[in-house]
């Protein structure tokens, strides 16, 4: 069979590193929101590593190039406008689990959870 099963997804996946995101419509465009955890940086390389990520999700061939800036010397955040607009391209900000895995090169895979725990396979609009 040419498909494979989601525990081998899943497996494959685990020796990539990531971060999460739980989105509250009260802090969605904040710095907080925006930052990525200092910790997931420290464990990619300098090499893989640009002012650029693309954000993939499991539904059609769509990406997001999002710009990433810098504050202070070790503060780095999604920029306010690209984040906003995959937000809205994708009817996010209500509660919702998103994880991030780096595929290499800023290039993430994005999975979404709702509140009822339930991972979304298809955009909430079109």
């Amino acid at each position: 069979m040419g498909t494979k099963s989601c525990f081998g997804m899943i497996m494959e996946e685990c020796d990539n590193p990531g971060f999460f995101k739980v989105l509250r419509k009260e802090d969605l465009s904040s710095q907080t929101m925006r930052e990525i955890p200092q910790d997931f940086l420290k464990s990619i390389s300098a090499k893989e590593f640009s002012f650029e990520m693309v954000l993939k999700l499991p539904w059609g061939g769509s990406s997001w190039r999002i710009k990433l800036s810098k504050y202070q010397s070790f503060f780095y955040y999604i920029e306010k406008k690209g984040w906003e607009q995959f937000l809205s391209d994708n009817g996010l900000g209500d509660n919702e689990l998103l994880t991030f895995t780096h595929k290499g090169n800023m290039c993430f895979n994005v999975s979404i959870y709702q509140i009822n725990c339930v991972e979304m396979l298809r955009p909430t609009r079109s």
